[in-house]
């Protein structure tokens, strides 16, 4: 009888420890309450479209509540010191993109923050194809005689940005190098009111993402000059790319724009790898697959958290050297 107690006894021991250090492994129970994705940019942008499918799926497969937060201003600082000020606890998330995550920091060394250093990298969403636009009354109808015009009128025309440090910016300074020409930048807060300002005759040209201006493109209230793609775009067939506009050298900044998760530095593997695994599983799903290309014209992209790291890493190189090539953190 006795031997039979300590055996009982020793069970429920062994029982209470295992529960406890069940409870205490990171990711275990996780998430017990909503996740909070917040994004630099405002309600109805390209990013802002795409973050909101993701999160409404996040939603169902994680049992809770996942809310999209839009911070715009300051060129996502806003959106990013939300951030860094955040528990590394994984409730607490933010979209990051091309322009924060590698561009302005391969040119701005002195930014509050370092990606490499102060986020946990999470999962990919997509890469953006840019697409460089113009108001229909342009006096130029394809890249060949936009160059020729700038070049016989600086700063003239004026170019459609979402602010000082955007990829719709860095792409114009990176063109205006390559070109030896002069605009004048226009700072909007988001991609529609680019294009609002362009048909409305305000502004003059801009790069964009396709899925905000093919719409626009195909009802000609904006005209396209070059797609930033090695290839042409299925739904803008007859748009060419930069390399058959007679530009090759543009090719450099494809992808024009993409998307991704990160977190606070810190984040615990387990719970790193559970968000991974989910948004990689969306973003896979033939459904969600589909309306990313067809309708959000956006590429899905999928990978680790290691290899999104080393993709980052990729980029802020990439993006070092135009800026070393040229003047990107002026005008």
């Amino acid at each position: 009888m006795e031997t039979l107690l300590k055996r009982i006894a020793f069970f429920l021991t062994a029982g209470v420890l295992a529960v406890g250090t069940a409870h205490a492994q990171p990711g275990n129970g996780y998430p017990s309450r909503p996740l909070t994705l917040i994004m630099g940019f405002g309600p109805g942008s390209a990013t802002d479209r795409v973050v909101r499918l993701i999160a409404a799926e996040m939603s169902q497969k994680l049992s809770v509540p996942v809310v999209v937060e839009n911070k715009p201003g300051a060129n996502q600082a806003i959106a990013i010191s939300t951030l860094m000020a955040a528990k590394p606890d994984g409730y607490t998330l933010y979209v990051g993109t091309g322009s924060t995550l590698a561009q302005n920091v391969a040119i701005n060394p002195d930014l509050p923050y370092k990606p490499l250093r102060d986020f946990s990298f999470v999962a990919t969403i997509g890469l953006h194809p840019g697409v460089l636009v113009a108001r229909p009354s342009l006096p130029a109808s394809n890249v060949k005689e936009l160059v020729a015009y700038l070049r016989k009128n600086p700063n003239k025309l004026n170019y459609v940005t979402a602010g000082i440090g955007s990829s719709n910016q860095l792409a114009m300074l990176y063109l205006m190098g390559l070109t030896d020409t002069t605009m004048v930048q226009i700072p909007m807060k988001t991609d529609m009111q680019i294009s609002l300002e362009l048909m409305a005759d305000r502004g003059d040209v801009a790069f964009q993402t396709a899925q905000t201006v093919t719409p626009f493109v195909t009802q000609g209230k904006l005209r396209a000059l070059a797609v930033a793609r090695k290839q042409r775009l299925p739904y803008l067939p007859d748009v060419p790319t930069f390399e058959e506009a007679g530009l090759p050298e543009m090719g450099g900044i494809d992808p024009y724009a993409w998307a991704g998760l990160v977190g606070p530095a810190g984040m615990p593997e387990a719970i790193v790898a559970r968000l991974n695994e989910v948004v990689s599983g969306i973003v896979a799903s033939p459904a969600v697959a589909a309306q990313l290309r067809d309708t959000m014209r956006m590429e899905p992209m999928i990978d680790t958290p290691e290899g999104f790291r080393k993709y980052v890493e990729s980029e802020i190189s990439k993006w070092t050297e135009i800026g070393a090539r040229f003047n990107t953190s002026t005008n």
